[in-house]
């Protein structure tokens, strides 16, 4: 894993060449530019508290704010994979006529997604202060949050990259899955929600506590939208299967990236 890490920071030039062909890419044909990294969220959020929030559920304004840290945290692990899964097809040309390490690719996703995610941030603070819970010394430990969740993001993104230049329909099917996965995180609803329903059932309530999107979006939200510290065996959980998961990713990315050009 250091290896590679090192290999990405002596080839920062090139990351940051390409985050700024996947940021031009994504925000130059709407009128609006870079500022759908912040409305795009937003109207998410609308939706879901319009449907989810009145329509479904009587839920209070304040409640939106729950909805927006979780729309900002699954969409980042959200356009980082399925992004991720055909950028190297994409690039099929640069890979056969350059020589440089793959990583790179999937990596500058990441990184510009990472500027859509800073930017809903961006949106949060003000939010948080308008639904009455303002920022606090709680969120001094929210970088430290962001930094396991990008440890996960990462791994499933390489992940993501390898099996879809051998499958070009893994776009398809991973979009399916992510939006099964973002229903199964505690977003459209609270985690005591849950904890209720599953009460006479502990099996059900342990899978999906496993869920490492469960204990990162529960982590955002009690620092954000509760004021409070987040509970130890969800930070816990989070670090650990972050980290395995980027061990997992790197290794089986590091492995196949010599034969990556054969079948781009």
């Amino acid at each position: 894993m250091i290896g590679t890490l090192r290999e990405l920071w002596s080839k920062r030039a090139i990351v940051g060449h390409f985050v700024g062909v996947h940021l031009t890419t994504s925000y130059r044909t709407k009128s609006l530019g870079f500022l759908w990294a912040v409305l795009d969220p937003l109207l998410f959020m609308g939706v879901y508290y319009l449907v989810f929030g009145q329509i479904i559920a009587q839920r209070p304004l304040s409640f939106m704010l729950h909805l927006f840290i979780g729309v900002i945290v699954f969409r980042f692990l959200q356009s980082s994979a399925a992004q991720g899964a055909g950028v190297l097809r994409s690039h099929g040309g640069v890979i056969k006529e350059i020589r440089f390490p793959k990583t790179v690719l999937p990596a500058s996703v990441i990184a510009a997604r990472l500027f859509d995610f800073a930017a809903g941030w961006l949106v949060a603070i003000p939010l948080a202060i308008i639904f009455g819970s303002p920022p606090s010394a709680y969120w001094l430990l929210i970088p430290f949050i962001v930094a396991i969740q990008i440890m996960f993001v990462s791994g499933f993104s390489l992940l993501t990259a390898y099996v879809g230049v051998f499958f070009a329909d893994v776009e398809n099917i991973l979009n399916v899955l992510l939006r099964l996965w973002f229903y199964m995180s505690p977003i459209l609803y609270d985690l005591a929600l849950v904890r209720e329903r599953t009460a006479s059932h502990p099996i059900l309530y342990s899978i999906y506590m496993a869920n490492p999107m469960t204990n990162l979006v529960e982590s955002y939200q009690a620092l954000v939208a509760r004021g409070e510290l987040p509970q130890v065996e969800h930070v816990a959980y989070a670090f650990a299967s972050s980290l395995v998961m980027l061990l997992i990713g790197i290794f089986i990315f590091s492995r196949a990236e010599g034969q990556i050009g054969k079948y781009v």
